[in-house]
C-alpha cells in the first residue's frame, strides 16, 4: 500500500490523513470533489477510512 497519494499536484501522505480532523478531510474531499463531498455532507468515523481509499483512488487515476 502507497504511504502518499497526490491530490490536486499536492503530495498527502496516509499519515496525514490520520492526523486530520474529519473536517479537515472533508475539505480535502470537498476541494478535489465537490459533488463527492455533497453526497457525503460529512466526515465521521464510519466513512472516514472510505473517503482516505476513495482519495487514493482519486490520486491513481490521475497519474
Amino acid at each position: 500500500m502507497p504511504s502518499a497519494f497526490r491530490v490536486k499536484g499536492k503530495t498527502v501522505s496516509l499519515q496525514d490523513c490520520e492526523r486530520m480532523s474529519d473536517q479537515e478531510l472533508y475539505g480535502l474531499l470537498k476541494e478535489n470533489m465537490p459533488a463527492v463531498a455533497e453526497t457525503v455532507r460529512s466526515v465521521n468515523d464510519s466513512n472516514r477510512e472510505t473517503v482516505i481509499d476513495f482519495l487514493k483512488f482519486l490520486s491513481e487515476g490521475a497519474g
